[in-house]
C-alpha cells in the first residue's frame, strides 16, 4: 500500500498470522526497513486492544511487523496507523538524499558516486566517492545548489520500468544506491537532476523538503567522504539550536573575555608568590594550573580568524603571555579537534612578532609537517627566525605586519597541501 500512496498512513487489513510479538497482514502501509531507509512505526488497533509497531522488516517478500502489546487474532480485520509526522520527515530526508546525489556530482564532478546512505527521521547521511575531504567552500556550494533545487519545485516522479527500458532512458547511474534488480525497476526521477532505482518513500515535489542543512562532513575511508544533513523542520530545529548555542556562547564570551586575563594573571602571581622549596611548585603542579587557564581561555575566547584552507582548519589568535608552558597548553587545547587543524598564536612585542604554529595529529597525517612549512615561511622572509619541533614551530620576525604573517602561513599550508 505504501507504493500506491506514499502519503497514506491509515488503512484496514486482515491478519494472516500473529505470534511471538510479530504480525503479518494481507496488505500494509507500514514501510519495512530497506535501501538505507528506516522502517515506519505506529499502532495496530484491533478488537482486543492495540499493539505498538516498533519495527518492520521484509523477508522474501513477506512484511513482518514487530510489535509490543496485545496481539490481534489471526483472520480479524485490524486498523493500522503509521506515525504520520515521522513518515513525512523520513520522506523529506529520502528526497533530500536524491537532491544531494545530483548536487555532489555537479559540484564535485562526475566521479562522485554514491557509496552508501541512511535516511532517518531527524537526519540523514550520504557517502560518496571523492579523492579528498570536503572544504568549507565545497560544503557551502553543495548546500546552496541543493536548496536551489528545493526552491525550483521540481516534480519527483515514481514509475516502474522494464529494466532495459530504464537503463536506456537513464543510464547506469540508476544503480548508485545498490545492485541492479532483475525484471521491473522502480525509478525515482527528479527530471533533469537525478534518477535512481529506489524502493523508498519520497515527497511528490522537491519544495516539500523545505530546506536542506548540511550539519557535518568527514572522510570515512580512502576516497570516501560522508555528508550528514537534516531537512525540513528537522533542519530548522538544528539551525535554531545552533543559533541558541552561539548566542549563549557570545553572551558568556562578552562577560568572560575580560575575566580570562585577570584569571590567568592572578593564577600566575599566586604561583610566583609560593615558596620555591614547596613540592607544589613541581612541574606537574604548574602544568595542571596552566592547563586550567588554557581550557578557560579556549572555552570563552572568540578566535580572531578561523577558516578552512585545503581541508585544514586554520585558527589564528593573539596571546599576551610569553610563558612557553602556557602557550603549549593553549596550542594543545585548540588543536584537540578531530579534523586536520593548524593554530597560529601571535604575540606583538614592539616591532617584533613572536609566533607559534602547531599542527595536530590529523594535520600531520594529511601531509603537513613543520620542516615543509619552515621552508615556505623562509621563502616569505629570509630574516624570520624559526625553531621547529615535531608538531610546532616557534618563530620571531622583525618589522612585520600580523596580516602578512597570517597570509604567509596560509600560503605555506596551501602550497604544501597542493603538492
Amino acid at each position: 500500500l505504501y507504493y500506491l500512496d506514499q502519503y497514506r498512513t491509515e488503512f484496514e487489513s486482515r491478519v494472516i498470522a500473529a505470534a511471538d510479538g510479530m504480525v503479518v497482514l494481507e496488505a500494509t502501509c507500514f514501510y519495512p526497513e530497506g535501501g538505507g531507509q528506516v522502517a515506519d512505526t505506529g499502532v495496530i488497533r484491533h478488537k482486543r486492544g492495540e499493539c505498538r509497531v516498533v519495527d518492520v522488516q521484509s523477508y522474501d517478500g513477506v512484511i513482518v511487523h514487530f510489535v509490543e502489546g496485545v496481539l490481534p487474532e489471526p483472520g480479524e480485520v485490524v486498523r493500522g496507523e503509521v506515525d504520520r509526522e515521522r513518515r513525512l520527515s523520513i520522506m523529506r530526508h529520502h528526497t533530500a538524499t536524491h537532491i544531494l546525489i545530483g548536487t555532489v556530482r555537479r559540484v564535485l564532478g562526475r566521479h562522485a558516486w554514491q557509496m552508501g546512505a541512511r535516511k532517518e527521521e531527524g537526519r540523514a547521511r550520504l557517502d560518496v566517492s571523492h579523492h579528498r575531504p570536503l572544504t568549507a567552500e565545497d560544503v557551502a556550494r553543495i548546500e546552496r545548489v541543493a536548496n536551489e533545487v528545493v526552491a525550483r519545485r521540481l516534480p519527483v516522479e515514481v514509475r516502474w520500468y522494464d529494466r532495459h527500458e530504464a537503463e536506456r532512458l537513464f543510464g547506469f547511474t540508476l544503480y548508485q544506491g545498490g545492485e541492479a534488480p532483475a525484471g521491473q525497476v522502480r525509478v525515482v526521477n527528479i527530471p533533469g537532476w537525478d534518477a535512481e532505482a529506489c524502493g523508498g518513500t519520497h515527497c511528490a515535489n522537491t519544495s516539500e523538503v523545505g530546506f536542506i542543512k548540511i550539519i557535518g562532513t568527514e572522510k570515512i575511508a580512502d576516497g570516501v567522504v560522508r555528508l550528514e544533513y537534516a531537512a525540513g523542520p528537522a533542519a530548522l530545529s538544528y539551525v535554531q539550536s545552533r543559533i541558541s548555542e552561539l548566542e549563549e556562547r557570545a553572551e558568556r564570551s562578552e562577560r568572560s573575555e575580560r575575566e580570562v586575563s585577570t584569571f590567568a594573571e592572578k593564577l600566575f602571581r599566586s604561583m610566583e608568590a609560593e615558596d620555591p622549596s614547596d613540592p607544589s611548585r613541581h612541574v606537574e603542579y604548574l602544568r595542571a594550573h596552566y592547563a586550567a587557564a588554557a581550557r578557560y581561555w579556549m572555552a570563552f575566547r572568540r578566535y580572531q580568524k578561523e577558516e578552512d584552507v585545503e581541508g585544514v582548519r586554520v585558527i589564528f589568535d593573539f596571546v599576551q603571555t610569553r610563558n612557553q608552558m602556557v602557550v603549549e597548553e593553549m596550542l594543545q587545547q585548540v588543536t584537540s579537534v578531530q579534523v586536520p587543524a593548524a593554530v597560529l598564536l601571535v604575540r606583538s612585542s614592539g616591532r617584533k612578532l613572536e609566533f607559534w604554529l602547531s599542527l595536530n595529529r590529523q594535520a600531520l597525517s594529511s601531509g603537513l609537517s613543520p620542516p615543509s612549512l619552515v621552508d615556505e615561511l623562509r621563502s616569505w622572509r629570509q630574516d624570520v627566525r624559526i625553531e621547529a619541533s615535531e608538531r610546532t614551530l616557534r618563530g620571531e620576525v622583525e618589522s612585520a605586519k600580523v596580516g602578512d604573517l597570517y597570509g604567509a602561513v596560509v600560503g605555506a599550508i596551501r602550497k604544501v597541501r597542493s603538492r
